[in-house]
């Protein structure tokens, strides 16, 4: 099982950061402070849901699956101890707001055993207040807590972070490259059509990932290329809704019609992308995957 988990990051430029994490998992020896650095979100997202697993895993052999929270998320479930702590309003960073909310829930014993995980995204957004807010956790973690850090540039972050965390630099593989034009196209569609009094349009669409095709690397990697173009979608949308449409260069017809739907209600739709990505990288059925994400982002869209 753990070789799997490793397929999606295994390029030869991560070798030394692989290597890194095999031996923090062969030893056991996860510090309760590191931070994944790269150009691709996606990436260090997994290699951070990978790292979080095996501190809360209590297998025998290390994520071989035995244990319950092995189970529980290799069967798609959300994790009571795996915290994603995402940027939000019109930002999109972590505010010192949602640094001190979480201070308080860092307090509260895992539920599973194990570790409580935080998984703090795009850091290196975040301003001074909010992480000079997340040091003073840092220095003073509460017992059986851990803080893993996504960010794109570890020089945004502030020294004082970076000497107390760990670091695991991945290269190369920026998100942006090789997005087929296809796959833009049918991420504007399906936003669209979420917006669409029927449900089956986004349904239909959706039938690209798994139609006569097998459910690999390949297309785990195009869904999660798309996850990240509705996000993009999305928070147009949002600018769209605030009146700042005039900073887009370009706006797509999935962010006008998304405009109309609420703010707290897209922010919603972003919350339950990290939940797909999730599943997808636990290898959920893309099928299961797929159909679960147009429902709940269609119940989302129709909230009274």
């Amino acid at each position: 099982m753990l070789k799997k988990l490793f397929e999606p990051f295994e390029r030869a430029e991560n070798e030394r950061a692989l290597e890194q994490v095999r031996a923090m998992l062969s030893s056991r020896a996860i510090p309760h402070g590191l931070y994944i650095e790269g150009q691709s979100a996606q990436e260090c997202d997994g290699l951070a849901e990978l790292l979080a697993r095996a501190q809360m895993c209590s297998c025998e052999e290390i994520l071989s699956g035995e244990c319950e929270s092995c189970r529980l998320l290799t069967e798609g479930e959300l994790h009571p101890d795996m915290v994603d702590i995402t940027g939000e309003g019109k930002t999109g960073a972590i505010s010192v707001e949602r640094v001190r909310d979480m201070r308080i829930e860092a307090q509260l014993s895992p539920t599973k055993g194990g570790r409580r995980v935080f998984i703090l995204h795009d850091c290196d957004t975040m301003n001074s207040s909010a992480q000079n807010a997340f040091l003073k956790l840092l220095e003073e973690p509460p017992e059986r807590v851990a803080f893993i850090l996504t960010c794109r540039q570890g020089m945004n972050l502030l020294e004082t972070i970076r000497s107390r965390a760990a670091a695991v630099r991945i290269e190369g593989g920026k998100d942006e490259e090789e997005i087929s034009d296809e796959l833009r196209e049918l991420a504007d569609k399906f936003a669209a059509a979420l917006c669409a009094p029927n449900e089956w349009d986004a349904v239909r669409l959706t039938a690209y990932f798994i139609r006569d095709r097998k459910e690999n690397a390949a297309a785990q990697k195009e869904l999660l290329q798309f996850t990240g173009l509705l996000r993009a979608i999305i928070r147009d949308a949002m600018i769209i809704s605030a009146g700042a449409q005039s900073v887009l260069s370009d706006i797509s017809d999935g962010a006008k019609k998304m405009s109309a739907i609420p703010s707290e209600r897209l922010e919603e739709m972003l919350c339950e992308l990290d939940e797909t990505d999730r599943a997808v990288r636990l290898y959920v059925s893309l099928t299961l995957v797929t159909t679960g994400m147009v429902s709940r982002l269609r119940s989302i869209r129709n909230k009274k």
